[in-house]
């Protein structure tokens, strides 16, 4: 009922209609000589004035100023895992249906996986009372129950005070960050959280108003691996390398659990495995060097699941102990429910098993090769209005780049390039669906505008790659972009 003044006037006006009662009770009495009805007045005249004491007591509350806003609030909660929505700029959200941005804290909770609070708040520019260090308290407990809750309190804190604007969500302390343990990570929990001062806990003027919410969390299953640690032993190159620990394996797999929508990972089964080939391949088709006695690292896998009956979830994983001097190029392979992955890599293992989980990269038919200082040194080649990129020491790939802006096949690996182009091309689609972007610059030179290819969540790259122009070679001599486009 505080600070509602239709309240407080309805009570002033109760008040007033019971004191001129009273108080006329009061003026009759010396009037009245029957005992009986003395007896009665008087109980009216005690009845009235406990009444009036109690009205007194509900217009002090009701009728009380508001009190000053908050010096210390809660702005907004993200809840993640490891990947998370919240005040996204993409619109259209990618994945979801029709044109809506993307809605906070939209991807689902997975059972049993431990859940980060990031909780951002907000500090008045001048507030009442001095604020020196921000903390605060996560109490969560099941929906519904009546036990008292688990109180946590940020693995991060106490932290400086901020105003809003000076928040950014690429700081990790620029939020006070709350764990909820993963066993308390089922069903419907409710949570509720208060921030304040860590000096003045719970103190009027240095605390926020709670923060209530209650989480939902999916039931999924854990990720099942059949382990294979490769012993690597090669008479021909003397080379005896031991197979990677179980212990190296778990090391490998924390990017994975950290990222996946698991609850964990089951290793079904652990062996170590000699293989004995060249490593020049991790096919038999490179020919006897290759396969050794034991056949491939990919044959090695194949008897195994042919031998073993171990149901079709399984992942048959074998981990490598790093690749010897003349290797494939690629930190990885998958295919058909075998993968594998070089020790201590944890981004490749959790990438090979994702592509053999059915989940290729964000543009269609793309593979991986390349890494990010071979990206630097794109190269870009002039044929009339196609446009074709070449990674050193890769495959060549083809970008057409018609008038429309339409990409019909895409780097997978690059994060971004930056590109001279003599057309102005907003958006680029593969078959319809959004994937990059050219984003005009402010200026550029005569011969074209400078456009900057961006993936979405992707960084750019430093790279700078011009076409040149001019088609008739007496043009091109002395330009140039012709000059760098030819070396």
């Amino acid at each position: 009922m505080a600070n509602d003044s239709d309240t407080c006037e309805s009570l002033k006006e109760d008040l007033k209609s019971d004191q001129d009662e009273l108080n006329a009770l009061i003026r009759r009495a010396p009037f009245v000589t029957d005992p009986d009805e003395r007896r009665l007045l008087a109980e009216e005249m005690s009845r009235l004035r406990q009444e009036i004491r109690e009205l007194q007591h509900a217009i002090s509350i009701a009728c009380r100023p508001p009190p000053p806003p908050p010096n210390v609030s809660i702005t907004g909660v993200e809840q993640t895992q490891a990947t998370q929505f919240f005040k996204s700029l993409l619109s259209p959200c990618p994945d979801r249906p029709g044109q809506a941005p993307c809605v906070d804290n939209d991807i689902p909770l997975v059972a049993g996986k431990a859940t980060v609070f990031r909780v951002y708040t907000n500090v008045l520019a001048h507030p009442t009372v001095p604020i020196t260090a921000l903390t605060g308290v996560l109490e969560a407990r099941p929906a519904g129950s009546t036990g008292l809750p688990v109180g946590l309190t940020p693995y991060n804190g106490p932290q400086p005070p901020r105003l809003q604007s000076q928040i950014s969500r690429k700081n990790v302390n620029d939020a006070l960050n709350f764990r909820l343990p993963a066993a308390m990570c089922h069903g419907q929990v409710e949570a509720r959280l208060n921030v304040y001062d860590a000096l003045h806990p719970g103190e009027s003027g240095y605390t926020s108003q709670s923060f209530l919410r209650t989480l939902s969390f999916v039931e999924t299953a854990t990720l099942k691996i059949r382990l294979v640690r490769i012993h690597y032993k090669n008479a021909a190159r003397a080379m005896d390398i031991p197979a990677p620990t179980t212990a190296d394996f778990w090391t490998t797999a924390q990017y994975t659990l950290k990222t996946y929508p698991i609850p964990g990972i089951d290793v079904v089964r652990d062996t170590v495995e000699l293989y004995d080939g060249d490593f020049t391949s991790f096919f038999a088709s490179a020919g006897p060097g290759a396969q050794g006695t034991t056949g491939t690292i990919f044959d090695i896998l194949t008897n195994l699941r042919n031998a073993e009956s171990f149901p079709g979830d399984v992942h048959y994983l074998a981990i490598i102990p790093g690749f010897p001097a003349n290797h494939t190029g690629a930190s990885g392979w998958a295919i058909s429910r075998r993968q594998i992955v070089e020790v201590l890599n944890g981004p490749a293992m959790a990438q090979e098993i994702g592509h053999d989980s059915g989940f290729p990269h964000h543009a269609p038919g793309l593979r991986c090769w390349g890494s990010r200082s071979e990206l630097s040194r794109l190269r870009l080649v002039s044929e009339r209005q196609h446009w074709r990129v070449r990674i050193r020491r890769h495959r060549l790939r083809r970008l057409r780049s018609g008038r429309n802006g339409r990409l019909h096949e895409l780097l997978s690996e690059p994060v971004g390039v930056a590109v001279r182009i003599p057309w102005a091309v907003e958006h680029v689609s593969e078959r319809g669906s959004p994937r990059w972007e050219f984003r005009a610059a402010k200026s550029g030179p005569s011969d074209g505008r400078l456009f900057r290819l961006q993936q979405w969540k992707g960084q750019q790259l430093s790279a700078r790659i011009s076409r040149c122009r001019p088609r008739v070679a007496s043009q091109r001599r002395g330009n140039p972009l012709c000059d760098r486009a030819a070396r």
